[in-house]
């Protein structure tokens, strides 16, 4: 299941990072682009830089939204 509460429940058991489910989506979004066409640019490297941004957060046990 991918959705927002499964995403929650691996994040909070430590089975992915934010990093690792960021660089799954893009690539989810990177191989249905052809076919969808939804996205005018992807910002791999800002989406990259905040979610490790957020997994030094959440390892200094600081609060960084409801997701996590």
């Amino acid at each position: 299941m991918n959705d927002a509460h499964a995403l929650r429940a691996r994040l909070a058991a430590g089975e992915e990072t934010v990093e690792q489910a960021t660089q799954r989506t893009l690539a989810r979004c990177r191989a249905r682009q052809d076919d969808v066409g939804a996205f005018a640019a992807l910002w791999d490297a800002r989406a990259l830089e905040r979610a490790r941004e957020l997994d030094r957060a959440r390892a200094a046990g600081e609060p960084c939204g409801p997701l996590f």
